[in-house]
């Protein structure tokens, strides 16, 4: 009985002591840290790594084990967890998801408050590793205990998950996230050359505007993603600090301008001025972020503030557009949504409603490219239509031309016929032999000019309606005759007869 107490103490005590601590078991080779992390905040004057090793730091905990989250921060923020490794793995990697914290340091100390390792990272030091986010090698010998410190420095809202895994697994865990931003990355460059292409074969501005603001945006969620903390070596790193307030605000200018052509904006006046005035402040923020007038600090406090002034301007202007019933105006509006399904994820992700996870990580990267192909298939629709309407006033154009035409042809005919007639009629009236004219079959009389009167003494409206043979101008009999020679011949030369005019031959 005394032994199973001894047993059960030893265990209470053992399991006591490992509370709050990471334990490396072996059941997987990666090992969320979030829920064990502490933390402080304090400026580099207030607080040394020697002063954060001693027991009067006040360390803070984080509720429910939430995913470490203090905002923006102009102090340095310290980090600490306890870690004991009960495995044969010695070699183990601390990582820490977030790519664009500025500088990131390590401390890790044995029990006896020995320093066994240090090392700093970020985005303004070295890129030693060439790893897109701070890694650290960390040694720990089988039933070690080590306490690990970390200093962050950063101009972003903090949010990161830390890790500690095994090499394998981390490369696993690295695979995994490539696989998963890279197919959205190549979705933003296609769309960024179909939008090139689409630009050279139109010529229309919007095209152009969307294009610039794509490439842009690749730029901003490159330096997000640490694609460029990756694969590039600034000689100036704090030029990798400011790339991301920059190319934010050359993205939201870019898409403003975009938004004017898409929309044609310029139809109304007030919605126009609105969007030129925020077209102002992005391209300031970006210019200020840029030259370093606006320090860093205040970059990354004024970065969400303009992210909500953007998404706020352009879903009104979207939706008053949508009301007026302007063509196209659906799209833009319904583009919007992945960009504010991936807010909702941030703000949940930032209250710590949900842990982070993978698709949280790559969130920005995927609502922009789902928001391009929306806008690139709203655009391309748009032009189609002005293509065929173009295509449509253009042969409208060409029939004007072509009536046109027609109308002056017809016009020119029949002033011709007119003055022909006018000459004919001179001719027919004025002529001293007498003529009249008569319908071919029926041999009605249906003109007769003056000399007719002045032969046989009819008037024009005695004469009109009657037959010839009626009159006795000619027997029915030789009318007959002259009616079939011309029904055969189409005309008659010299056909000569004798008809009775007042009595006389």
């Amino acid at each position: 009985m005394r032994s199973f107490i001894l047993i059960f103490l030893s265990f209470f005590a053992v399991t006591f002591a490992c509370a709050g601590t990471l334990v490396l078991n072996g059941k997987t080779d990666s090992y969320d840290v979030s829920r064990y992390l502490k933390y402080t905040v304090a400026s580099d004057s207030d607080i040394s790594k020697q002063d954060i090793a001693g027991k009067a730091t006040p360390w803070q905990t984080f509720m429910g084990g939430q995913t470490p989250n203090l905002g923006v921060m102009k102090q340095a923020c310290w980090f600490t967890f306890s870690m004991l490794n009960t495995t044969d793995k010695n070699e183990w990697i601390l990582t820490i998801d977030y790519r664009t914290l500025d500088a990131v340091s390590v401390f890790v100390y044995d029990t006896a408050g020995n320093l066994l390792f240090s090392e700093k990272q970020g985005i303004l030091t070295r890129n030693i590793h060439r790893q897109r986010m701070p890694i650290f090698t960390v040694s720990l010998a089988k039933n070690e205990t080590v306490r690990v410190y970390l200093q962050v420095k950063t101009s972003s809202l903090l949010i990161f998950p830390v890790r500690v895994s095994t090499p394998m697994a981390f490369c696993e865990n690295e695979n995994i996230q490539r696989n998963f931003y890279l197919p959205a990355w190549g979705i933003l460059l296609a769309a960024l050359l179909f939008n090139l292409v689409l630009l050279i074969n139109s010529r229309e501005k919007a095209f152009l505007f969307l294009s610039l603001s794509i490439a842009a945006e690749m730029v901003f969620i490159g330096t997000i993603v640490g694609m460029f903390y990756e694969n590039i070596a600034f000689e100036s790193p704090v030029l990798l600090q400011r790339l991301r307030f920059v190319f934010a605000g050359l993205t939201y200018g870019f898409h403003a301008i975009f938004a004017i052509y898409y929309l044609n904006l310029r139809n109304h006046k007030i919605l126009l001025r609105v969007e030129v005035a925020a077209i102002f402040c992005f391209f300031t923020y970006g210019t200020l972020a840029g030259t370093g007038i606006l320090n860093p600090y205040i970059s990354g406090i004024l970065l969400v503030p303009t992210n909500l002034l953007f998404l706020v301007i352009q879903l009104l202007i979207a939706i008053y557009i949508t009301l007026k019933r302007v063509p196209m105006a659906r799209y833009y509006l319904f583009s919007f949504t992945p960009i504010l399904l991936a807010m909702l994820l941030y703000i949940a992700v930032f209250n710590s409603w949900v842990e982070v996870n993978l698709f949280f990580s790559n969130r920005g990267l995927y609502a922009s490219a789902l928001f391009t192909i929306f806008l690139t298939s709203g655009l391309t629709e748009k032009m189609i239509k002005v293509k065929h309407e173009t295509a449509r006033a253009n042969q409208l154009e060409t029939d004007k031309i072509v009536l046109e035409a027609e109308i002056t042809q017809r016009i020119k005919a029949e002033k011709m016929l007119q003055e022909s007639e006018t000459r004919f009629h001179n001719l027919f009236e004025l002529t001293p032999l007498p003529v009249l004219l008569t319908e071919f079959e029926s041999g009605k009389i249906v003109d007769t000019n003056l000399a007719i009167y002045d032969l046989t003494g009819f008037r024009k409206e005695a004469l009109l309606g009657k037959t010839t043979y009626e009159m006795g101008f000619i027997q029915e009999s030789l009318r007959s005759e002259l009616f079939d020679i011309l029904s055969r011949n189409e005309q008659v030369l010299a056909y000569e007869t004798i008809i009775q005019i007042k009595g006389k031959p």
